[in-house]
């Protein structure tokens, strides 16, 4: 979504009218619009769980408020708080006495990589999007160049 920004308030619109539809047949619930300012809002927002993220915090938005316009404020309520992260020294290697940059990168990588094969089951396009790789392809590249076999 980072990359094709301008095509968010189209986006949004599909996605609240999919989400309308799909409510509408619930008891009281009312068809919701949003703002401009909302879809400003969500222009601004890092969306790590892309569209999927998106449609699940319109969603909470829509279900949790009574109002038929969604303000910024509704998403805000409705966006996962995630934690800042700081930034610090995770291998605890010190700079000073020299590093490997290199190795420190292919045993991140390793990790992360087993890490989210080990969390998916195996399925290198559900451990591809943990990790923000745009397809398995580039994965499996990776598991390659690393030595880590399929399970």
């Amino acid at each position: 979504m980072r990359e094709r920004i301008a095509d968010i308030p189209e986006l949004v619109t599909v996605l609240m009218a999919r989400l309308n539809q799909e409510a509408n047949e619930q008891p009281g619930y009312k068809s919701k619009n949003i703002s401009n300012a909302v879809i400003n809002f969500i222009k601004e927002q890092r969306w790590p769980g892309n569209i999927r993220e998106l449609w699940n915090t319109l969603l909470r938005a829509s279900i949790w408020s009574e109002e038929e316009q969604l303000e910024v404020e509704h998403l805000q309520q409705a966006m996962i708080k995630r934690p800042e992260m700081k930034w610090s020294n995770p291998s605890g290697a010190d700079v000073s006495k020299g590093v490997d940059i290199n190795d420190l990168l292919e045993k991140t990588k390793r990790y992360y990589v087993e890490e989210a094969l080990r969390l998916t089951a195996g399925q290198k396009g559900k451990a591809a999007a943990l990790l923000g790789l745009n397809n398995h392809q580039t994965l499996g590249n990776w598991m390659k160049q690393l030595g880590i076999k399929d399970a």
